[in-house]
């Protein structure tokens, strides 16, 4: 091999050196990206998941949700407070 095609075999060598630096560096951005996808879909399915449970929470309170399947019940029982006089005294009826 002569002189010359030592020194380009080098030269090649160092640019490729340079581009897989620069593969490296994008790979290392894409899987940062990938990564924060992953943490905001878990932080988002924690804060879905606090929510469903206090629409339960609330549904159960108001006595609006359903009962459990399989049971005899056609629609939820509704718990009626006693209706009070219009001046604030005793309870009617």
């Amino acid at each position: 091999m002569t002189r010359a095609r030592v020194d380009q075999i080098a030269d090649d060598m160092t640019d490729l050196k340079l581009r897989m630096s620069g593969l490296e560096s994008g790979m290392v951005l894409v899987k940062r990206k990938i990564t924060h996808g992953d943490e905001t879909a878990a932080r988002q399915q924690i804060t879905i998941d606090r929510l469903a449970t206090r629409v339960e929470r609330i549904e159960r309170r108001l006595e609006l949700s359903e009962p459990p399947r399989g049971t005899d019940h056609a629609t939820p029982s509704i718990r009626r407070r006693p209706a009070r006089s219009p001046a604030g005294g005793g309870l009617v009826g």
